[in-house]
């Protein structure tokens, strides 16, 4: 009897030992696993973080485009202004003219001022 006790204490021994040796068959299995998700999350980020650099890159790109956009038609705009303000002048510069001419034109008609007419 005592054989046999021995037995199955050997028995329960192998048991135990053989599910222990699967649980850490498991566990190297899962941190195997865990370890490979981990580096794909790791590579995920980086990617990520690239993409990240590069959208920014691209915005500041297009603010300075935009901001070099807004000057060039800020500066349009205040050469349209100055623009305008010179053809006003320039038309009553005009119309000085033209009334200074059709005086000249006036005069040269009805003489030269002693009551001649040529």
């Amino acid at each position: 009897m005592k054989m046999q006790v021995e037995q199955q204490i050997k028995e329960i021994w192998a048991i135990l030992h053989a599910m222990a040796e699967r649980e850490n068959q498991m566990e190297i299995r899962f941190n195997k696993k865990l370890e490979a998700v981990e580096r794909k999350r790791e590579a995920d980020q980086r990617a990520m973080n690239e993409r990240m650099d590069r959208a920014e890159a691209r915005m500041d790109k297009t603010d300075r485009q935009i901001l070099a956009t807004y000057k060039l038609v800020r500066q349009g705009m205040k050469m349209l202004v100055e623009l305008g303000t010179a053809q006003k002048e320039m038309k009553q510069e005009v119309r000085g003219l033209v009334k200074a001419q059709k005086a000249h034109v006036d005069s040269m008609r009805r003489g030269n001022g002693n009551g001649r007419r040529h």
